[in-house]
């Protein structure tokens, strides 16, 4: 095979895998995008163990969170 068609041939095949990861990478990032779940817990006083009202539960790095009821549980929705 002349060289230049074997430069061809290793391109295409280049080509073709790159294409095939990005087929195979797109609709899982695409499906994490929209997945959205949940954080709850419940807070408590670490000397006495009583739960703590009123307390506030934000996740780290945003203006997302929740306050705590008066048994010291919270639920934040919708998380992606």
């Amino acid at each position: 095979m002349p060289a230049r068609c074997m430069q061809i041939v290793v391109g295409t095949v280049r080509l073709l895998a790159i294409l095939a990861t990005f087929a195979t990478i797109a609709p899982i990032t695409a499906a994490a995008q929209g997945a959205t779940g949940g954080v709850r817990g419940k807070i408590t006083n670490t000397a006495t163990g009583a739960p703590v009202a009123g307390a506030s539960a934000v996740i780290t790095g945003t203006r997302v969170g929740a306050m705590s009821g008066p048994d010291g549980s919270y639920n934040i929705t919708g998380v992606r």
